[in-house]
């Protein structure tokens, strides 16, 4: 995935300049092998090919290394997940929506610009995105991973239900449930500025 790495590191360079800040300590080499021995057996076990890779990109994860990891046969992002058509920033530790599409399904719910995301899927919006996002595709920095990998936030199986836990600018809580589908009503798919000018397939080749 050339076009999409380049742009990431652009997004990196202009949205958080100091990614070298906040890196995680990179674990010790017996920490390290016992880790990976200890991902032996649930590799070996892996049910199909898609648990077999989420297995080997955790245990490369471990390294804390942006510039070590394992790219699945899916490439960076899976064609049969996406997310409602909506960008979010993660702004002084919040996820903050960015930029919302026109489309009714938004529109009746109030979703727009400025949202802070609580939850998602009943976790904590911080947790889900350590435990679903990082925990696979980790870029070696706090502040690497808050900018990038943030497009992560909202995917999972196309047209899948995402509920989120949302504060306005007013302070007030509600519940929204969004289609993971980013078609617009015209057809054409909403992308994050980060995956503007990638290819389709978001595949490395």
């Amino acid at each position: 995935m050339r076009e999409t790495a380049a742009q990431l590191a652009y997004a990196a360079n202009v949205t958080a300049p100091s990614l070298a800040l906040h890196t995680p300590p990179a674990p010790t080499s017996e920490v390290w092998d016992q880790s990976l021995q200890d991902s032996v057996p649930r590799v070996l076990a892996a049910e199909d090919r898609d648990e077999y890779y989420w297995t080997l990109m955790e245990s490369a994860a471990l390294l804390s290394d942006g510039h070590t990891s394992v790219l699945p046969p899916w490439g960076y992002l899976r064609p049969d997940f996406d997310n409602p058509p909506l960008e979010v920033q993660v702004v002084d530790g919040a996820f903050i929506a960015a930029r919302a599409a026109q489309t009714p399904e938004l529109e009746a719910q109030g979703v727009s610009v400025g949202l802070e995301i609580l939850e998602v899927n009943g976790l904590d919006a911080r947790s889900h995105f350590e435990n679903s996002v990082n925990r696979y595709y980790p870029r070696g920095s706090t502040h690497a991973n808050d900018a990038l990998n943030v497009v992560y936030l909202l995917r999972g199986p196309r047209d899948s239900e995402v509920i989120l836990r949302v504060r306005d600018e007013t302070g007030n809580e509600r519940e929204v449930t969004l289609a993971g589908n980013s078609t617009l009503p015209d057809g054409s798919p909403f992308f994050p500025r980060v995956l503007l000018g990638c290819s389709p397939t978001h595949r490395s080749r």
